[in-house]
């Protein structure tokens, strides 16, 4: 349990530029999709899927999508959001519009 505790106190959390040069090792991606796998999910439904693409042409693709931020989501989580401000798409098909939050403030 000590090593549980230990481990947890010293995790650090790493935000770096993705290096798409950069290969994961078979054994470093074996270990990584073993974990993903063992991630606990809400009420243990295990609701999603593990998909990983190494073709740059896939991969060049799903980065050119373009998804509108949910408003709802946004409303709920912004606490937990780690950067300071949003922009919201102008309004569309989605029923999204230009919101910008500052510190906390703005509405949806």
């Amino acid at each position: 349990m000590q090593e549980l505790m230990q481990l947890i106190e010293n995790r650090q959390s790493a935000r770096g530029l993705f290096d798409p040069e950069r290969a994961i090792p078979a054994e470093d991606m074996e270990k990584i999709l073993e974990a993903a796998r063992w991630t606990p999910t809400a009420h243990n439904m295990q609701n999603f899927e593990i998909v990983v693409v190494d073709d740059k042409q896939p991969l060049a693709a799903i980065s050119e999508i373009k998804v509108p931020v949910d408003p709802t989501f946004i409303r709920e989580n912004y606490p937990q959001l780690s950067f300071p401000a949003i922009y919201l798409t102008p309004p569309g098909p989605t029923g999204c519009g230009l919101v910008s939050f500052a510190n906390g403030t703005g509405s949806i």
